[in-house]
């Protein structure tokens, strides 16, 4: 009797096990007219409580919990034509084709009024949204998977704890954010590079998705033009009497659900497909979904549901991030504290804040209910060897490698400067007259982390030529910083000496050559956590000179001043 209890409890985890591994997936296909076989643009794909539009090459991608897949299947609908209802398949690919409707004239006459609707939206914004600012918090759950036909290489799962100030909709302002406190998970295979690819800005979804806060392009009134917009009628969404609104243009899709009463933006679920973006991996395709609830006569973002798939170094990477506000107090609007600011650049992984298990017990529950809300998915742990493996000397390299560039042991700036030299207007040995403006110059340099906070900086500088003459210099300088200020804006300020090269030239050949020691100091002023001013003043003491005949005078003041990353 025993062993069959135990029997019937190991087959009801099975079951469950299975479910949970099935629950997110993706779902791939094409919408096209039935009788020509051209796609279809803008048409409406709705699953549930998720949504989407197709692209203008036809195509959509949705990714949702698979128990509503299976329950309700896709409504594909467009103006024009007769909507569709397609059951689930398990292959996630689907070619779906439309009938035209024939009340084709009714429809059009109300797709013209898309734009004017969304105009209308757009300019109700100061009414329908905070004009004050207040204080918002809410939990965020990150998780990221990196695999291939084999099996998987990487999880991660974070979930997040918010705090942000939230300047009125009326204002342009940015969203702070702080982390009151996270619990986060790691696996990873010893041996693969799976760890190559770092995900940023995940606590940054709400910002940099409140579509209606900062305006994004497809709701703004400058942009709107970019868009083709068409109006699929009325609906509900979320227990509210909507417009339905699909939008696309080049790589972008999707559906604005309006208020009908207010004009309020309700949802907006939408699709980015083929996102490229200098030093970063491209994203075959990226999906959102947005709420707004009303409060008090005002409509807040309620959730924020996002997923992005992308390769590299032959591994998917699938990422997927969901947020849920628990708490609006318009009573306290206090701006985040500049150290506590989380800002744009900066890696999930290197952001934590554990607090004490009292504290996050009562976080727990709050997680729980928004996944069986399908705010967020609950993606099953998957099987990975971490198990310590013996590296070879060129990987034990490529990892240390790895681990210096990605560890911030390295700060570049731009700088403009004045040359300490004083040249003359004629130039009798090049027949020519010389501008003042040859003495500026644009340096770019880097410096890389030797031991702390010592750095060995590598620039060089030039004024392209500008002046009549051109200007090449070489700076390789030691430096060690000192920081001040470290709860607001932090200020560094950085003793250095070293080696200075300074040549002028004109038509390839030589005109002047300078060597020197150099000595002086560099301060920066941080505006934001990857961005500051810097500032610096050096005394040059030349050891060794030629000069072919050019008329000027050194000078041993060196100024410069620039930005730093």
């Amino acid at each position: 009797m025993q062993l069959n209890k135990l029997f019937l409890i190991l087959l009801i985890c099975l079951f469950v096990s299975s479910i949970c591994y099935a629950q997110v997936i993706s779902l791939y296909g094409k919408v096209a007219d039935s009788k020509t076989g051209k796609a279809i643009p803008g048409a409406s794909v709705r699953i549930a409580k998720s949504a989407t539009s197709t692209n203008s090459l036809g195509e959509f991608n949705i990714v949702l919990n698979q128990p509503d897949a299976v329950q309700y299947g896709i409504m594909v609908s467009c103006i024009g034509y007769q909507s569709k209802h397609v059951a689930y398949q398990q292959s996630g690919v689907y070619n779906i084709k439309l009938e035209v409707a024939s009340n084709i004239m009714h429809e059009v006459e109300i797709a013209a009024n898309a734009e004017s609707i969304i105009g209308k939206a757009i300019r109700k914004i100061p009414q329908n949204y905070p004009d004050k600012d207040f204080t918002m918090q809410g939990i965020l759950r990150i998780q990221e998977t990196s695999k291939d036909s084999v099996g998987a290489y990487l999880y991660y799962k974070n979930d997040a704890v918010l705090e942000m100030y939230y300047p009125a909709y009326t204002k342009s302002e940015d969203i702070q954010v702080s982390l009151i406190q996270n619990r986060f998970s790691r696996l990873k295979n010893s041996i693969h590079d799976a760890d190559s690819v770092r995900w940023m800005n995940g606590y940054l979804l709400v910002p940099r998705n409140d579509i209606v806060h900062s305006r994004t392009g497809f709701v703004s009134l400058k942009e709107m033009k970019k868009f083709t917009y068409t109006n699929q009628g009325k609906t509900s969404v979320n227990n509210t009497r909507v417009y339905e609104i699909n939008f696309y243009a080049e790589n972008i899709s999707g559906t604005l659900y309006i208020d009908t009463a207010s004009y309020a933006f309700v949802n907006v679920s939408y699709t980015r497909y083929r996102i490229k973006r200098l030093f970063q991996v491209p994203i075959d395709q990226a999906t959102y979904t947005i709420n707004y609830k009303k409060r008090d006569g005002k409509w807040y973002l309620e959730d924020v549901k996002s997923s992005m798939t992308g390769k590299h170094s032959g591994l998917t990477l699938d990422y997927m991030m969901g947020y849920k506000t628990t708490g609006i107090d318009t009573g306290k609007a206090e701006t985040i504290k500049y150290q506590d600011w989380l800002q744009p650049n900066s890696e999930n992984i290197k952001i934590n804040k554990p607090g004490t298990d009292a504290d996050w017990q009562k976080y727990r529950d709050l997680f729980d209910h928004s996944v069986k809300d399908s705010v967020m998915v609950s993606i099953p742990v998957p099987k990975i060897d971490t198990t310590p493996k013996k590296l070879t000397g060129g990987q034990k390299t490529a990892n240390g490698i790895f681990g210096y560039l990605t560890g911030g042991n390295i700060r570049t700036s731009v700088q403009f400067s004045k040359v300490p030299l004083s040249i003359a207007y004629y130039q009798p040995v090049l027949s020519k007259n010389i501008a003042a403006a040859a003495v500026y110059t644009m340096n770019f340099s880097m410096g890389f982390r030797l031991y702390k906070q010592l750095y060995f900086t590598y620039g060089g500088d030039t004024n392209f030529g500008i002046g009549g003459i051109k200007e090449n210099g070489t700076d390789y300088l030691l430096s060690y910083s000192f920081k001040f200020n470290k709860k607001y804006h932090p200020v560094t300020l950085s003793p250095l000496f070293g080696f200075n090269r300074i040549t002028l030239t004109d038509n390839k050949t030589e005109y002047f050559n300078q060597k020197s020691l150099s000595y002086g100091f560099n301060a920066t002023y941080e505006l934001k956590h990857w961005l500051k001013l810097t500032a610096g003043l050096r005394y040059l003491q030349p050891v060794n000179t030629y000069n072919g005949g050019l008329l000027l005078n050194s000078q041993n003041l060196y100024p410069s001043f620039g930005i730093q990353f």
